[in-house]
């Protein structure tokens, strides 16, 4: 299986493995179909607070959309008395 590099390849990944079209992730990220379709093909930045949105978005961190990981699902912070849950979003 190839592995996913980039910003671009890993927001696409993510909208296909959740069935949304680019419109749907426009919508909800208040921003035009073409803006997303530039930053799948990363013609143009995502500024800090859309990384923060898509992040929340899909469920993931921001670490694995930039690549820093590919980690893809958000681990709670563990509370004593209480085990680790994966979001599973």
């Amino acid at each position: 299986m190839k592995a996913v590099s980039g910003i671009g390849a890993r927001l696409t990944k993510l909208r296909m493995m959740s069935g949304l079209t680019m419109k749907a992730v426009a919508t909800r990220l208040r921003v035009s179909c073409s803006t997303v379709m530039y930053w799948e093909q990363e013609l143009h930045d995502i500024s800090g607070a859309k990384l923060l949105a898509i992040a929340d978005f899909f469920g993931v961190t921001t670490d694995y959309l930039l690549g820093r990981c590919d980690f893809r699902w958000r681990v709670p912070v563990p509370v004593f008395g209480f085990r680790i849950v994966f979001n599973k979003k």
